[in-house]
Parts: C-alpha cells; structure tokens; sequence
C-alpha cells in the first residue's frame, strides 16, 4: 500500500473522544516539526530542543547495517548505528518492525514502545521509515515520552515490548516500571 491507508469510521459518541484521544497530539507533532526546522535552519541537528516535548537526542551516527527478518521473527529486525563524535560513542541499536520499537546503547536499554523512537537525516531534519533504511547516511535518533495513559499495565498490554514480540520490560524515562 505504500505506507499509505486510509480508514473511515462513525464518530464516537459522549465520552468515548476523552478515553481514546491523547490531548495535545497534534499540537506537539506540529512542535516536533518546528523544532526540526529551526535545527535544521540554524545548520545544526544536533542541538534541536525537545526538552519542552518531553524528548531529547538519544543518539547520532552512521548507519552501519540493516538486519531484516521475514514474519517468522518479526522482531528480529534492527538497525545498528555507530556513534561519530560529540559524545556519542559505541553502537545504538534499534529494533523495528514497521516503526521503531526499541533502542538499546551498547547492550543497555535506552528507549522501548509507547515511546517514540524518530530517525531522521542529519543533515535535512527528514525522518527515514523502515522502509528506507539503508547503510551509509548519518543519522540522528529523538527518543520522545509517551503520554502517561499509554504507560499504564493495561496499556503495555497492546503497546508495550512484549505486544511486539520482544522480552524487554517498558520504563519510563523518569526510571519508573
């Protein structure tokens, strides 16, 4: 399909908009992508803010290799980044499916579903999709916190590592399980 689908559903009704609906969504999205331009106009990717968007720069590299796998072991895809300079050292690691799942830093858990992991082209600021991972460009990955009701036990049920098929346990960034 492209990356593309589209749906149409009857309006929820009375209360249901406020239990499915995450206020500020779009509102931070729109953040995102001005905080990506003014990164990006300033020539400098590496020093975008997001700490007003409850997100930070988790790392910058080269992607260095790709790793799919086919439905048997969906959660065996990963895409590994060495790290170039200004502290960023070492290999991230990203497990991905057809978004980013989880991030880990040499070995350590660094970043896990609901949360939003975004790699973009360091240069342009423009995200790369799954799809379009490649060896070869620098990258830098935003890490961005979910919204608190998608860190409920009853929420990691469906969005958590483990609704993908992945043995790693969700933390929040303040450390709380």
């Amino acid at each position: 399909m492209g990356g593309l689908a589209y749906m149409a559903t009857p309006v929820p009704r009375e209360s249901a908009p406020s239990e499915m609906l995450i206020p500020g969504s779009y509102s931070r999205a729109r953040a995102l992508g001005l905080a990506l331009r003014r990164a990006r106009r300033d020539g400098d990717l590496r020093a975008i803010a997001l700490e007003s968007l409850r997100g930070r720069l988790l790392f910058c590299g080269m992607m260095q290799g790709v790793e799919r796998q086919g439905p048997d072991d969906p959660a065996g895809s990963a895409l590994s980044i060495a790290g170039q300079g200004d502290g960023y050292s070492g290999v991230l690691r990203i497990g991905f499916q057809t978004e980013y799942l989880l991030a880990w830093h040499d070995g350590e858990l660094r970043a896990a579903t609901p949360d939003a992991i975004a790699v973009v082209d360091e240069e342009t600021g423009e995200p790369i999709s799954t799809e379009a991972l490649r060896i070869g460009p620098r990258v830098a990955v935003l890490h961005l916190d979910a919204d608190p009701r998608m860190t409920t036990a009853r929420a990691l049920e469906r969005v958590g590592p483990a609704a993908f098929g992945y043995a790693a346990v969700y933390h929040r960034a303040d450390g709380v399980p």
